[in-house]
């Protein structure tokens, strides 16, 4: 009896434990504002709208440089892609890999981000935030 008790009365602390954290990680997403979900969200709030405006597919394949979330820039901006972090030589390996991959568009959240050898045809810019087209149209 004592070795059936042992298990459950683990199992039961963990679920106990694991549903705390998920409330208090809640709490703190819908309090805390400047966290890095927020930052892009802020920063592309209206680039959804203005890319349909520019006539950018929604199947376009989009990179954002620099978005330090997993992939809330590309939620956002509702269409597919890659994300970059920033412009170190691993990150730029990456980029140069998702434009062989197809990227259409690259979107640059400040223009700090540009480097040399970039080559893209600037399409739109709105508040600080650069849309180059990869690819002819």
């Amino acid at each position: 009896m004592i070795n059936n008790f042992i298990p459950k009365l683990l199992l039961l602390t963990l679920c106990i434990y694991s549903l705390n954290r998920a409330k208090e990680n809640l709490i703190q997403r819908y309090e805390k504002k400047d966290d890095l979900y927020a930052n892009i969200g802020s920063e592309l709030a209206t680039t959804r709208h203005y890319l349909d405006s520019l006539g950018v597919p929604e199947k376009a394949k989009i990179i954002i440089l620099a978005d330090q979330t997993p992939n809330s820039g590309l939620y956002f901006i509702n269409r597919p892609g890659w994300n970059i972090r920033d412009t170190t030589e691993n990150s730029l390996n990456d980029l140069n890999n998702s434009i062989k991959k197809g990227a259409d568009y690259i979107i640059f959240t400040d223009k700090k981000y540009i480097y040399k050898g970039f080559r893209g045809q600037k399409i739109g810019e709105e508040k600080g935030i650069l849309i180059y087209q990869l690819k002819k149209r």
